[in-house]
């Protein structure tokens, strides 16, 4: 599915960032997939 695919490759960016101690990005990337997830999901 290509929302999936979506967060899997948003995820891996946070991971990324937090890697190279960009922790400002990796939350902002962080925010990003939860959103898709409470769109996809209905989460909230």
């Amino acid at each position: 599915e290509q929302a999936v695919k979506k967060l899997k490759k948003l995820e891996d960016k946070m991971m990324q960032h937090a890697k190279n101690l960009e922790f400002e990005e990796a939350a902002a990337v962080r925010d990003e997939i939860g959103l898709i997830r409470a769109k996809i999901f209905g989460a909230v």
